[in-house]
C-alpha cells in the first residue's frame, strides 16, 4: 500500500471514532465559531480556456520566436529533471523560470493559475455569515507566490477581502516537504495561528480526504458538493435561515 493511501485510510480511521460533521445540540454563534473555506473549487473555480487566452493575450508564441526565450525555457525546464520538487505544485517552476530569466513565461504561468472567477452562491453565504459576525477564513493549499500575485489583481480585491485570514502553503521556502491538506500537522498550524478563543472551527473543502484530515485534528468538517447544499448544511446547524 502506497505511503498516501496509508495516511488516507489513518485519518479515516480517525475521523470514524472522532468528531462528527456536526452536532445538533450545539447552539452555533458568531463567538464561539468561525469558518475556514478551502478556495479552488470551493470559493473561486478556474475560467475554461484560459491557458489559450494567456497564450494570446500575452503574444506568447511571438515572444518565444522573435525574442530567445525557447532555448531559456527549454533550460529551465530540463533543470526541472534536476530538482527536488518536495511535492509541491506549479509555484517552483514559476521560480525556476524567474531564475532563468523567463519573465515573461512566469507571468503567464501566473496568470494561467490565478483566471479563475468566483462561486456566487459560496460568495453570498459568505458575505452572510460576515454580516452575522462570524469570523471567515481562508484554508487552502494555494501557493503563497501565487496568492500574493492574486491579491495584487485589482478584480479579486473585493472577494480576497471576505476573508480575515489566509493560510497558504510557501512551495518555495519550505524546510523539508511543504505541509498541505490532508496533512495533521496542516491543520493543527491553522489552529493554533487562527482559532484564538473560538471552541469551533468549520471547515469546508471539496475533497473529502481532507475534511477527514480537518476532522481528526478537531475541526467540524463539511465536504463542499455545491452551494445550495452548503447552505442547507448551515441551516441544519442553526447558523443561517
Amino acid at each position: 500500500m502506497s505511503y498516501k493511501n496509508t495516511v488516507y485510510l489513518i485519518l479515516l480511521t480517525l475521523s470514524l471514532c472522532g468528531t462528527e460533521s456536526f452536532s445538533m445540540d450545539v447552539a452555533y454563534t458568531s463567538k464561539n465559531t468561525q469558518f475556514a473555506f478551502d478556495f479552488h473549487d470551493v470559493v473561486v473555480q478556474h475560467n475554461t480556456g484560459r491557458i489559450s487566452r494567456g497564450i494570446f493575450s500575452r503574444n506568447f508564441v511571438y515572444k518565444i520566436h522573435f525574442n530567445r526565450c525557447f532555448p531559456g525555457l527549454l533550460w529551465a525546464l530540463a533543470s526541472t529533471a534536476y530538482h527536488d520538487f518536495k511535492g509541491g505544485t506549479g509555484e517552483q517552476y514559476i521560480k525556476i523560470l524567474q531564475d532563468y530569466k523567463q519573465p515573461e513565461i512566469a507571468q503567464l504561468v501566473l496568470d494561467i493559475a490565478n483566471d479563475v472567477h468566483p462561486i456566487e452562491g459560496t460568495v453570498v453565504i459568505m458575505q452572510e455569515l460576515k454580516n452575522l459576525g462570524y469570523e471567515v477564513n481562508m484554508a487552502s493549499d494555494i501557493g503563497t507566490m501565487v496568492l500574493e500575485d492574486l491579491k495584487k489583481r485589482p478584480q479579486y480585491q473585493g472577494l480576497l477581502s471576505l476573508f480575515a485570514h489566509e493560510k497558504s502553503v510557501d512551495y518555495l521556502n519550505a524546510s523539508g516537504r511543504p505541509v498541505k491538506k490532508p496533512q495533521l500537522g496542516y491543520f493543527r498550524d491553522y489552529l493554533e495561528r487562527f482559532q484564538k478563543n473560538k471552541e469551533y472551527v468549520i471547515f469546508i473543502d471539496d475533497k473529502e480526504k481532507n475534511v477527514i484530515g480537518a476532522r481528526a485534528s478537531g475541526m467540524i468538517g463539511i465536504t463542499f458538493k455545491n452551494p445550495e447544499l452548503l447552505r442547507e448544511e448551515l441551516v441544519k446547524m442553526g447558523i443561517l435561515e
